[in-house]
């Protein structure tokens, strides 16, 4: 059985474009005064600033734990952030940094 040839073959490629569903989560154990960009607003404004950076994101929710340590993962805005994980409302978390996650 003779070869086909492969030189004529065109392969047509979609670029695929996910949209991420972000959730923004802030989280402080202490308001320290001096310090703006580790207030809620602070984290909330660098996280949606860098949203606003990316085409394939979008902001679905924001996710904040006033006054609750990081030692604990039984937080209210943090078990909410998860629910809504599970039930697929959201498929990405941004944060300040990790220590603001746990």
């Amino acid at each position: 059985m003779a070869r086909k040839s492969r030189k004529n073959i065109v392969v047509s490629t979609k670029p695929i474009t996910k949209k991420y569903r972000v959730a923004a989560y802030a989280r402080i154990s202490v308001e320290k005064t001096g310090q703006p960009s580790d207030s809620i607003e602070g984290q909330l404004h660098l996280i949606e600033d860098f949203i606003l950076q990316q085409d394939v994101m979008e902001r679905e929710g924001c996710y904040i734990d006033e006054n609750e340590s990081g030692i604990s993962f039984q937080r209210k805005g943090f078990q909410k952030m998860l629910d809504d994980i599970a039930a697929g409302k959201i498929n990405c978390v941004i944060v300040k940094d990790l220590s603001r996650f746990g």
